[in-house]
């Protein structure tokens, strides 16, 4: 298995995961309905970095790293938080297939070396409190529940929250 930044060249291997993921939603407040903006702009390294695991040409999973107020600008206001220094780890998926192999474990800790790279003070997440896998995944990062919300006023969700070290100057 491989990790690696998605580039253009991976856009119908990504949107073909999120069909899958979509159909194969048990419970589908699981999953928040992504608008044409936040689609549009999946690839652009300026709003989104994704980042996924690939077995040979199989896209297994894949999560991404969200800097626009766009995606994450309701959970930072409710935690209060300055939106320069946030990020938000979210559009985590795994091919049924691949489940239970600690994907999202080993894409999101990418993701957390990227956002600290980059000088990120806090990285978010938002995930249904039912969605134990999830969940698990964040804590095993390092990321605590900080809140609960509601999104678009139907999607129960907890947010996680990590502060990521300051590198001394």
């Amino acid at each position: 298995m491989v990790i690696r930044k998605l580039s253009p060249d991976d856009s119908a291997a990504l949107f073909e995961l999120i069909d899958i993921i979509e159909a194969d939603l048990p419970d589908k407040s699981f999953w928040l309905p992504i608008d044409k903006l936040s689609r549009d702009n999946f690839l652009n390294d300026e709003w989104t970095e994704f980042y996924g695991a690939f077995d040979g040409g199989i896209l297994a999973g894949a999560s991404a790293l969200f800097y626009n107020e766009h995606e994450y600008g309701g959970s930072k206001r409710i935690l209060g938080l300055d939106r320069s220094n946030v990020a938000e780890i979210g559009r985590a998926m795994v091919r049924p297939e691949y489940r239970g192999r600690n994907l999202l474990f080993k894409i999101n800790s990418v993701l957390l070396d990227v956002a600290e790279k980059k000088g990120i003070e806090y990285v978010l997440s938002t995930v249904h409190p039912g969605n134990i896998p999830s969940r698990s995944s964040l804590q095993k990062l390092g990321m605590n529940k900080a809140a609960s919300c509601v999104k678009n006023e139907i999607y129960p969700r907890d947010i996680f929250l990590i502060e990521l070290k300051k590198e001394e100057k």
